[in-house]
């Protein structure tokens, strides 16, 4: 992805052992596959993590040991041999001429691209070109951690240079990739201020529903109000660990997390409402990443809640200018002015690849030629390419069936009612391509249940939501079936199947309708139930 700045994520969680470490490989992956160049950066130097999880692990393996100093090569040791090549390098002159490295160097004189003597590739989607890049801590003996120690991080940061040189290679992080994900200490420690008051644009806060974690979570608004009074700090707030069943007191603590961040300062600052990671016990005791490689598990959708809220966040500018244009469209018909705003969001889209975001530009462009009865063939062809954007985006070339679960990032029912629109475009002029049209809508909808759907909606919302789904179920089978009545008029087609099409039908505009289904349906339903009836 290109075009646009990157976005700095830091991870921060007031206890431990609550799962932040897992959500930072977890989103990472996601990320990537949808598309993203991330980077993870562990500066939980105390207590690293992130080089514990394959394939994190697997990736820096070799360069995690702990070398001395004199024997050790550029790219070795990791975040903590770049902070003791600063350390020694600020120090005294005398200091830094008897630095014990076998190559010495003052990492923030060096150009830029120093660091990425540390990175490793950790993994490469191939199919959609994101891939996962990472700096791990470093060995946890490594010695630097006692002089780290000594003088503090605060004393690091403000006497030997260490502000300036995380920042310029924040700088570097912010143009080379789209993501960089910090997994930052736990506690009131004095990186609290630092890594996430200072150097994200977004920080993911993670708490237990103990007592305890709840009152943390409220921790880094506090000391991030000293260092960034503004307020331009963005929060995803996570709750974790919340097991299952009906225990005494878990509605009531999720409740009162919840409505504890719905005032004062957190209330503009939040992405949404609080994710929920639900308890795992077999990933409390092993180090394991559920995506891709477990879409069916309960927390995996959870991950990809926290990617699309990163996502959304990255494209608020371009998903805000479509809104535009749909206001605005409101008055004008998504002529004139809406049209130049719409044109302007598609250059954007493209030049930032945000393929979401070209996708709801094709959709709106084919409706728009579709309210104004334009031609039929254009409409269509605006429609097929917005179709084909969703099958690139969720990677499923020409026919292929479309995956019950993946991790892929973007409102589906923008794309449901796009493969929708688009079936009965084709329907509107009789293609024979309808059918097929619209059953590709029933799979994509079948494919993506609820446990998908949670990405994007709580469960509050569900209900309604499961209305509309009713309600596009219900059309697609009826477009299916005026397709068939059509096609009787041309040869002679299987009986069953047709009555197994119309009871379906009945079925479920009875669902959708219980009062009685409306006139524009149920004439001509009957009218081919009656035809039907009639065949040999």
């Amino acid at each position: 992805m290109s075009g646009l700045p990157g976005t700095v994520v830091s991870f921060y969680s007031y206890k431990g052992g609550v799962g932040r470490t897992m959500a930072v490989g977890n989103v990472a992956m996601t990320l990537a596959r949808n598309g993203f160049r991330v980077l993870v950066v562990d500066l939980d130097l105390y207590a690293p993590g992130v080089q514990e999880y394959p394939p994190f692990h697997d990736a820096v393996k070799s360069s995690i040991r702990y070398v001395p100093p004199g024997d050790r090569e550029l790219g070795q040791g990791g975040m903590l041999d770049l902070i003791e090549r600063q350390l020694w390098s600020s120090a005294s002159p005398e200091d830094a001429v008897r630095q014990p490295f076998r190559e010495k160097l003052r990492p923030i004189d060096e150009k830029k691209e120093i660091w990425q003597k540390w990175m490793r590739r950790v993994h490469e989607h191939k199919a959609s070109g994101g891939y996962v890049d990472v700096i791990p801590a470093g060995p946890a003996d490594h010695r630097a951690l006692e002089t780290l120690a000594g003088i503090g991080w605060y004393g690091f940061l403000t006497k030997f240079d260490g502000f300036k040189f995380i920042l310029s290679m924040r700088d570097q992080w912010w143009r080379e990739y789209d993501f960089t994900l910090i997994d930052s200490r736990t506690g009131l420690s004095d990186y609290l201020q630092f890594c996430v008051g200072i150097l994200p644009d977004v920080a993911v806060v993670v708490a237990g529903l103990n007592e305890e974690n709840l009152k943390g979570l409220h921790v880094p608004l506090a000391s991030v109000d000293e260092v960034r009074p503004s307020g331009d700090l963005h929060i995803i707030p996570v709750l974790s660990l919340i097991p299952s069943g009906d225990l005494d007191k878990l509605q009531e603590r999720i409740t009162k997390a919840e409505e504890s961040l719905r005032v004062g300062k957190w209330a503009k600052m939040l992405l949404g409402e609080p994710v929920r990671l639900p308890y795992v016990s077999t990933l409390a005791v092993e180090e394991r990443l559920v995506v891709p490689d477990h879409p069916h598990s309960s927390i995996f959708r959870e991950y990809v809640r926290i990617a699309e809220r990163l996502a959304r966040h990255r494209f608020a500018e371009i998903d805000n200018l479509i809104s535009l244009a749909l206001y605005e469209g409101a008055v004008t018909g998504l002529e004139g002015q809406a049209v130049d705003i719409l044109n302007r969001a598609r250059a954007k889209s493209k030049d930032a690849k945000y393929m979401y975001g070209l996708i709801r530009c094709a959709k709106l462009d084919a409706q728009r030629l579709a309210y104004s009865e334009a031609d039929i063939d254009e409409t269509q062809r605006r429609f097929q390419t917005a179709v084909t954007l969703i099958r690139e985006r969720h990677l499923k070339p020409g026919q292929q069936q479309w995956k019950d679960a993946d991790s892929s990032v973007g409102h589906w029912q923008i794309e449901l009612e796009t493969l929708f629109f688009y079936a009965r475009a084709l329907a509107k002029s009789d293609d024979p391509r309808a059918i097929r049209a619209f059953i590709d809508t029933l799979e994509f909808m079948k494919a993506l249940e609820k446990r998908n759907y949670t990405d994007m909606f709580s469960d509050r919302d569900w209900d309604r939501y499961a209305h509309e789904l009713l309600f596009t179920r219900a059309f697609c089978q009826w477009g299916i079936l005026q397709a068939q009545a059509k096609e009787m008029e041309k040869r002679t087609p299987v009986k069953s199947v047709l009555q197994a099409s119309v009871e379906t039908t009945y079925e479920l505009f009875n669902q959708l309708m219980p009062t009685g289904i409306i006139p524009e349906v149920a004439v001509p339903l009957k009218l081919i139930k009656d035809a039907v009836e009639l065949l040999p």
